[in-house]
């Protein structure tokens, strides 16, 4: 599991620093800032669903 968190954070890391290197006019192009917005709401959507998939969590009667 470590490899694939070690692999995501780079990642991240990398799209963090390449978003530095865009130039200003493409940031200015509405479709642009339309996908731009994309890769966050992407990752909540896949973090929702494993949550809701995993079956490690039980919940007991009554209690959250």
């Amino acid at each position: 599991m470590w490899p694939v968190v070690i692999a995501g954070s780079i990642g991240c890391y990398a799209m963090k620093l390449l978003s530095f290197s865009v130039p200003r006019r493409t940031l200015d192009n509405e479709r642009a800032r339309n996908i731009a917005d994309l890769p966050p709401l992407a990752l909540l959507a896949a973090l929702a669903l494993t949550q809701s998939l995993s079956g490690h969590h039980r919940c007991r009667r009554g209690a959250w």
